[in-house]
């Protein structure tokens, strides 16, 4: 074969390519040698890849694998996830049996000897909602066991069911059955206690790596919490006072974050003046203790069940307030709370749907009286009035979370469910 001569490239200052990008390469390699040596500068630079050579610069490498180091993926609570279920059909939970059914779907959940809880559909499932299939790793039908339960409404329950080491030590999963409609609500957690918001599957990152104790992890969350520490003073009535589980949410948001409390309502009070042997929180503000940090102030349900006369809200701020009405003694309450308290974190807690006249559907009712007063005052308010179930229309709520059926007055699962989550939120927000 003829040896052929291949062109020579030649870029715009007649150099050949290849040459020129021969010295380019030797130039780059020049000036990263330049800059790794002294930095341009005249310095030598050391690399320190341990990180603890004060003077020395940090290795990139080993500051991104520390960094990372530091975070470690944790699961979230909620077992159940929605990904992985088989539609169309429901686990028979004394047989194991699997049975086509339109709208539903199945899960297996892995286990270990505990306590765990979820959500059933009894309104759909009958009672075999509240019983749980076990499967070994294998998806053999081993046994059964049924558990606990609350109901919530006509259609749904809280299910806890417990296994021990006997059950473990044949089976490896639980099954659950739903219907399609709540796939994206749905949870199993471990433990007794169901959550009161909605925690998706999956995982979140966690500070970890530390090489400490449990005893010695701080709980960030509770150090930035800023009700710790802090005095919460309490005035109303017996929704405050805890007439269905003495103390009331007070008490209970007070234990769970560490603050001081104090409790001065009293069942039957009514925030306007109609007696002596009434207690009336508009003229009892100054019996709450001065260094209180949180004023939170209820009260008005037994003032429309009593036909307290309702009144009207004063024009400005410096008119004479009548407390014999209610719109007079809602104001007087807010505006001596102010005085008393003038570097303080105020509130006022509009309670569930009970007293017909304090309702959110009801107009011009004590419930809008409170809530004008409350905006005209400046003082801000937790409503669940309208955040929460209307406890003493919904039979199986009235008789499940409130004391004795009464449909006024939570019990400890009824504040703790309704009540304390959502102020415990909006103490922190004031």
């Amino acid at each position: 074969m003829a040896n052929v001569t291949k062109p020579i490239m030649l870029n715009e200052t007649g150099e050949s390519i290849a040459s020129a990008n021969t010295r380019t390469a030797v130039a780059l390699e020049s000036i990263a040698q330049i800059l790794a040596n002294d930095g341009g500068g005249g310095s030598t630079i050391t690399i320190d890849p341990t990180l603890t050579i004060e003077g020395d610069a940090a290795d990139a490498k080993a500051v991104g694998d520390r960094f990372n180091a530091i975070f470690t993926e944790m699961p979230t609570a909620n077992l159940f996830n929605k990904d992985v279920v088989t539609t169309g059909s429901y686990v028979n939970p004394y047989t194991g049996e699997i049975v086509n059914y339109n709208d539903v779907f199945h899960a297996f959940i892995e286990f270990e000897a505990g306590t765990y809880t979820f959500l059933a559909q009894p309104g759909v499932f009958g009672n075999n909602a509240y019983v749980v299939a076990m499967f070994d790793e294998d998806d053999n039908f081993t046994s059964y066991t049924e558990g606990t339960h609350t109901e919530i409404d006509n259609t749904n329950s809280i299910v806890t069911v417990t296994f021990t080491s006997q059950a473990l030590s044949t089976a490896k999963y639980f099954s659950i059955n739903g219907t399609t409609d709540i796939l994206n609500t749905l949870m199993v957690v471990k433990g007794s206690q169901y959550p009161t918001e909605y925690v998706s599957y999956g995982t979140y990152k966690t500070i970890g790596g530390l090489q400490i104790s449990k005893s010695q992890i701080i709980d960030l969350d509770e150090e930035a919490n800023p009700l710790k520490g802090k005095i919460i003073s309490l005035n109303g009535d017996s929704i405050a006072a805890g007439t269905g589980y003495q103390g009331g949410y007070g008490k209970i948001i007070a234990e769970e974050n560490g603050m001081t409390y104090e409790n001065v309502s009293v069942g039957g009070g009514t925030v306007a003046y109609v007696g002596e042997n009434v207690h009336c929180i508009s003229r009892t503000i100054a019996n709450m203790r001065e260094d209180a940090d949180y004023i939170i102030l209820d009260g008005g349900g037994n003032d429309a069940d009593s036909g307290v006369p309702l009144g009207t809200l004063s024009t400005g701020y410096d008119a004479t307030l009548d407390d014999t009405t209610f719109a007079g003694a809602f104001e007087n309450m807010l505006k001596s709370a102010i005085a008393r308290f003038p570097n303080k974190k105020i509130g006022y807690v509009f309670i569930h749907k009970c007293a017909y006249l304090f309702s959110s559907t009801v107009k011009d009712s004590y419930y809008d009286i409170a809530k004008s007063a409350c905006e005209k005052w400046g003082i801000p308010y937790c409503d669940l009035n309208i955040q929460t179930p209307p406890l003493n229309y919904i039979a199986n709520l009235k008789t499940n979370y409130t004391a004795n059926g009464d449909g006024y007055h939570p019990n400890e699962q009824g504040y703790k469910l309704f009540y304390v989550p959502k102020i415990t939120a909006w103490l922190k927000t004031l």
